[in-house]
């Protein structure tokens, strides 16, 4: 009787506990469905502000949850100082956010068995070489999908990006770029991803271009997508690259960036990026159609490298312990669930896009400015929403480390500015810092007088000039005439009265790495 009971007591029990189970479960799924008040209610005000305080013509931004679009639409303009609205369907550049798309599509060919992550690069790439031979004969397809090849980060842009390299010289001068990491320690390369488009082309047998859009441009219906920069400049719908110079909007110049293509130069809409995230989502599924095989979305997102522990802006508020970098795509902790992100940045774009596969969660941002932070804090705003985080305001506690930051370059530049103001004459003629200068990757220099001043031109960059300015002995101010390369100072090598050489750079964020010329003529 006892044994009878206490059983009927604890199936009693049992069935009270499901239920209340059944409850919570429903009211956390309810919870979790529901769109939070800030996407519904705020978000259109709070990215109408942020536009004006950041000085962004247009942000096209889209949400997808469980399934269903919650946000796709545009605010802003396509062109400062023009009516014509951003709407869903107007295409950005995405600059880095392309490097999914390429690492899914090398994932693709591995998953039909034609190719390994781990093959040796040159077993498809004859003609590539870097300056180590062993690492040359290591470095594996995954190592360059995952920034872990040798290179430094951003090492070799100035020569990748919008020169007249040929395809031919930019194997050549990877070649002769010295390591400036360890093997197998992370630098943010994106000569890898260009190595990563060509083994996509060798192994395929087919374009790029016409890879991707066979693969996965039209599984997805994302018909408006293009994969080359110049195609982006034929499009009728697409927005206007701009930059921030000295408080004002300005165009910014979109350099040539077509051989560098998979690296960054998908362009897209937030109409089509929107079906992207639903199969990234759905393990592939778009339509109810396998448009893309699971198998795939996994390969990609398994982190390959631990970058250590996270930092600002997830950090600022709430825990998130580590980060990784995968194929194509950053993972790290966010408040105990997964985030999966990518941002992009290119000649007056930048990006985001974002996925949260426990929440069936997917954002897309992208603008039409490279001088702002609006992208990652739209991005928090509403992962915290979704979370049911409290709102922070991301978008002005970024403004104010922005404004920051710019104050201090400001001051640095007004220093220099005031060096060069109150110069002496050179004790040097300027006539002995004319002539060639030559490096073995950058190829030469020209610097010819320019009305007391100097003014360099390049070998390989033909619409590139940067005058330089006086500042004190074997030193110049070199202003470019294209800002994004910025305002440099230019030191040079001086033994008995005669220059030698000088050590070249530009912005940081273009390269961060300088380079040693000698003078020969």
């Amino acid at each position: 009787m006892f044994t009878k009971i206490s059983t009927m007591k604890f199936q009693a029990t049992s069935t009270i506990v499901l239920v209340v189970c059944l409850v919570l479960w429903n009211v956390v799924r309810a919870q979790d469905t529901a769109t939070p008040e800030f996407i519904s209610n705020e978000l259109e005000s709070y990215v109408e502000r942020s536009l004006e305080v950041w000085k962004i013509p247009g942000i096209a931004i889209c949400v997808v949850k469980d399934g269903e679009i919650i946000i796709e639409r545009g605010y802003g303009v396509k062109q400062y100082n023009k009516s014509e609205p951003v709407d869903e369907h107007t295409l950005f550049l995405l600059g880095s956010a392309s490097k999914a798309f390429i690492a899914t599509a090398l994932a693709n060919l591995v998953y039909q068995g034609k190719c390994s992550l781990n093959d040796p690069v040159e077993q498809w790439l004859p003609a590539f070489r870097l300056s180590d031979p062993w690492v040359s004969k290591q470095v594996t397809v995954q190592d360059f999908l995952s920034h872990r090849s040798g290179l430094g980060t951003f090492q070799g842009d100035f020569m990748f990006y919008d020169s007249e390299l040929t395809k031919k010289d930019v194997y050549a001068v990877l070649g002769k770029l010295e390591l400036k990491n360890d093997f197998r320690t992370y630098g943010y390369t994106n000569i890898g991803y260009f190595l990563v488009g060509e083994v996509i082309e060798a192994v395929s047998g087919n374009q790029l271009a016409d890879q991707l859009k066979k693969n996965i441009f039209m599984p997805l219906e994302m018909t408006q997508t293009l994969s080359i920069p110049s195609n982006f400049l034929q499009a009728s719908n697409r927005s206007t690259p701009h930059t921030v110079e000295n408080g004002r909007v300005t165009l910014r110049r979109m350099g040539d960036s077509d051989n560098m293509a998979a690296a960054g130069g998908i362009s897209s809409s937030v109409s089509d990026l929107s079906n992207w995230l639903m199969a990234q989502l759905d393990s592939g599924r778009f339509n109810e159609t396998r448009a893309l095989p699971g198998e795939v979305i996994e390969m990609v997102r398994t982190p390959q490298i631990l970058l250590g522990k996270s930092g600002p802006p997830y950090t600022l508020f709430n825990s998130s312990n580590f980060e990784n970098y995968a194929s194509g795509w950053y993972n790290l902790d966010y408040e105990g669930t997964e985030i999966i992100t990518h941002n992009g940045g290119t000649y007056g774009f930048t990006s985001s896009i974002t996925l949260i596969p426990e929440h069936n969660l997917g954002i897309a941002i992208l603008t039409n400015s490279d001088q702002h932070l609006l992208f990652d804090a739209v991005k928090l705003e509403i992962i915290d929403a979704y979370l049911g985080l409290p709102f922070r305001n991301y978008s002005k506690l970024a403004q104010s480390f922005y404004q920051f930051r710019q104050m201090q370059k400001q001051e640095d530049l007004e220093q220099i500015l005031q060096l060069v103001k109150a110069a002496p004459k050179p004790g040097l003629p300027l006539e002995k810092y004319m002539g060639t200068y030559k490096n073995e990757v950058c190829g030469e220099i020209n610097i010819i007088a320019k009305e007391g001043a100097l003014l360099m031109k390049f070998q390989h960059h033909a619409t590139l000039e940067g005058e330089m300015h006086f500042m004190e002995e074997g030193k110049f101010l070199c202003s470019f005439n294209q800002s994004i390369y910025g305002k440099i100072v230019i030191p040079f090598t001086i033994e008995n009265g005669e220059v030698k050489g000088m050590e070249f750079s530009v912005d940081e964020n273009v390269e961060p790495h300088s380079y040693d010329f000698d003078k020969i003529e």
